[in-house]
């Protein structure tokens, strides 16, 4: 498999992985989201505003925590 095929590969894996940190999101299940986030993170760290989404998702849980 060539390394542009493994980036492609990667890139629809995060993106899938992203828009199941959405829906948990939505369905308030932050340490979920926050999972699933950090993985689309791992598989494609230049995938459109993961790392806002990232932050955002660890704030949450913390803040969670202190509740």
């Amino acid at each position: 498999m060539k390394y542009d095929n493994v980036m492609e590969y990667n890139k629809d894996g995060a993106t899938r992985a992203r828009e199941i940190a959405k829906s948990k999101f939505l369905a308030n299940d932050i340490t979920g989201a926050k999972k699933f986030a950090m993985k689309a993170q791992f598989l494609y760290p230049d995938l459109k505003g993961i790392a806002q989404m990232v932050c955002t998702f660890e704030v949450l849980v913390l803040l969670g925590e202190k509740e």
